[in-house]
């Protein structure tokens, strides 16, 4: 089972979320864009938590948690998006959090807390 599934473009905040997570107990799946992460899904993960960068190729975080809650409904993960912009978009369905980068790794920990039991 995949507790978290996390999506960037830039690999090393891949790599390095995935091995902070990883060392706090919780297995973690990766994408490099929010198309991968959906087609991840539909192919069968079921991450507790999806953590996207906000701005990707080919789908951004807030479409990914929109095309989620499409294919989903409420059974969809919830989505907390990750951006270095300060210009947030306006609140999307699945979005339960918005993590201003850079962030503390603490708050990340406590988010996955929230939402992974």
């Amino acid at each position: 089972m995949t507790d978290v599934l996390i999506v960037d473009d830039e690999p090393p905040i891949v790599e390095f979320l995935s091995e902070l997570l990883t060392d706090e107990g919780y297995p973690v799946a990766k994408a490099y864009d929010g198309q991968e992460a959906l087609e991840l899904i539909d192919d069968g993960l079921r991450p507790s938590l999806v953590i996207a960068d906000l701005m990707m190729p080919r789908l951004t975080g807030a479409e990914l948690a929109v095309a989620l809650r499409a294919r989903q409904g409420p059974g969809a993960p919830p989505v907390a998006l990750m951006s270095a912009n300060r210009g947030w978009i306006d609140d999307v369905g699945g979005v339960v959090a918005k993590l201003p980068k850079p962030f503390a790794a603490e708050a990340l920990v406590n988010l996955v807390r929230q939402y992974v039991h």
